[in-house]
């Protein structure tokens, strides 16, 4: 049931992200973004979509031996064209 949920909510987010490209700016979505979704900010599914259609790929740099915590400059994102 779980994985059945995660699939509507993709589709049904992936069809968010059309028709938000179409009513929305990118400045929209930045100001959106970062609000709750009470307040009119985007839910974290349509947030996935617009990810995903932006990123191509994301190449994790590696960090050496032992254990070191999580650093976010070791990822590279790839983004579409």
């Amino acid at each position: 049931m779980a994985r059945l949920r995660a699939e509507k909510a993709k589709r049904t987010a992936s069809a968010e992200v059309r028709q938000a490209r179409a009513a929305l700016s990118m400045s929209e979505i930045r100001r959106r973004w970062y609000l709750p979704e009470e307040e009119g900010g985007l839910p974290l599914s349509s947030k996935r979509a617009h990810i995903t259609d932006a990123l191509h790929a994301i190449i994790v740099h590696p960090r050496g031996g032992g254990r070191a915590p999580f650093n976010p400059d070791l990822l590279e994102p790839i983004w579409r064209e």
